[in-house]
């Protein structure tokens, strides 16, 4: 029971507590968003309501306002659930873990639903929002893992971010209204096949329709300006067709896609495979499937533009200054890599998993080589460096991830158990570690340091020693 004399029930007072019942008394005023949560990690059982305040009411198993115009909580085990007509807010958390409920009636006047609304309701199976329905709260039917079709979503501008993460849709009509798609949205729906977007939308944020492992068309409308990283991360997309009002990229924004297609006088230009900006000769991705490219015209390279590409040779051109982080991860199929003698600077991970890489010669210009720029280069047997003034060390070959992948849709209600890895430390014989031979110009060898890359405790693939020698050691 809540003090008398409380007036306030702050934001997620009561979030994922063991309690049967609250009784709220008369002196409350104000209640704050999403108090009476429950998450099924740490409680099963929502919280039963009974209020005394003149401000809130409380009818069948439902918490609502004084004007009956919002519903607050429900706690109820109903599998079908009409929300009276009278109801325009769907408060935060409402109806949060309210696993039994499969289909709810929404009334016509409608207008909002908070965050986390619907979140966790397993059973849910389908949504037909009404047309004065205009913001939807980020996540509101997040985990809802039986919720196929969405007939409506009322008349939104905004999908917000997580809104349907975790869901298994199969259909969903999106509203001429909708400009913008928030991150996440659509997150592992692993039944999403297709989608069309109205013309109105302008903006898909990062990892919409990431892990959507059946999805493989999409019309992007007329007006889509920006898709943001990772968009499409793992959607075998077949064909994707780029509006000319597309001003920006994110990283990775497109997995798995087996052609794109520009329009002409575009920003970005499909060629030989290579997802091009035009204005700033940015490789944004390559979808192709040469095993050689000679990256003319290309003066910069997007984060991951050829990861897991089944690109063997390449030659990097003048025009390009830097090789950006991880451009080529785990390109496992590169063998050869001829850079420029423009290049400055080679960014971490820019190599990293390029396991048949075998020899690379590192041109004078080059003045630094971050760490984990050739992390995963299994047959890697020798790194040839035309210039000593250089900011290098072990720590190209070691292994370091800051990829910022995204994360995949995890139930709250999987089962979390504890595991503990033993670990086992053994000694390690430097002298029998493979080499990686460094080439130097002559007379250079002093400014050059390599400690041997070990470890005692765990297994690492690229454990190595080096070996320095000048050029003219070498003839």
């Amino acid at each position: 029971k809540i003090r008398k004399g409380t007036r306030i029930i702050a934001d997620g007072a009561f979030n994922n507590q063991s309690i049967d019942k609250i009784v709220i008394p008369s002196t409350v005023i104000k209640i704050g968003e999403n108090p009476f949560q429950s998450d099924p990690y740490y409680n099963d059982n929502n919280i039963k309501i009974e209020s005394h305040s003149p401000y809130f009411i409380t009818k069948g198993c439902a918490l609502y306002s004084k004007d009956g115009c919002a519903i607050i909580a429900y706690w109820g085990n109903e599998k079908h659930f009409v929300i009276p007509q009278n109801v325009k807010h769907i408060g935060s958390g409402c109806f949060s873990n309210s696993n039994s409920l499969e289909e709810i009636t929404f009334p016509e006047g409608l207008e909002s639903i908070g965050k986390k609304a619907f979140e966790d309701c397993y059973s849910l199976q389908s949504i037909d929002l009404p047309q004065r329905v205009k913001c939807i709260g980020e996540s509101a039917f997040w985990g809802c893992e039986h919720l196929e079709n969405v007939w409506s979503l009322g008349s939104v501008e905004t999908i917000e971010s997580n809104t349907f993460e975790g869901c298994n849709l199969k259909y969903i009509h999106l509203p001429s209204t909708l400009k913008k798609i928030g991150d996440n949205a659509f997150n592992y729906n692993v039944e999403l096949k297709n989608i069309e977007l109205p013309d109105s939308v302008e903006e898909l944020g990062k990892s919409v329709f990431a892990y959507c492992y059946k999805f493989e068309r999409i019309n992007l409308g007329e007006s889509v300006r920006q898709i943001g990283d990772f968009c499409f991360y793992e959607c075998p997309i077949k064909e994707i067709r780029l509006p000319s009002s597309l001003l920006h990229l994110g990283v990775r924004p497109f997995d798995c896609v087996e052609k794109i297609i520009t329009k002409q006088n575009s920003l970005f230009a499909s060629v030989g495979g290579i997802l091009k900006n035009t204005k700033t000769g940015n490789s944004e991705c390559y979808f192709g499937k040469e095993t050689s490219l000679v990256l003319n015209g290309i003066k910069s390279i997007s984060p991951l533009a050829f990861y897991k590409s089944k690109v063997e040779n390449v030659t990097i051109p003048e025009s390009v200054k830097v090789i950006s982080k991880y451009a080529f991860y785990e390109a496992s199929k590169v063998k050869s890599i001829l850079l420029s003698n423009q290049l400055e600077l080679i960014e971490m991970g820019a190599f990293s998993g390029c396991s048949s890489l075998v020899n690379v010669i590192i041109p004078e210009t080059v003045k630094e080589i971050q760490p984990s720029s050739f992390s995963g280069c299994l047959s890697l047997k020798s790194i040839q460096f035309e210039g000593s003034e250089i900011k290098v060390s072990e720590s190209m070959i070691q292994s370091g991830n800051h990829l910022g992948f995204p994360s995949a849709y995890h139930s709250h209600c999987e089962t979390m158990g504890s595991s503990t890895t033993e670990m086992i430390h053994c000694d390690v014989d430097i002298e029998t570690l493979e080499v990686i031979t460094i080439i130097v110009p002559p007379s250079t060898k002093e400014k050059f340091t390599f400690n041997p890359v070990f470890s005692t405790w765990e297994y690492n693939p690229m454990q190595r020693r080096f070996q320095i020698i000048e050029i003219d050691e070498n003839s």
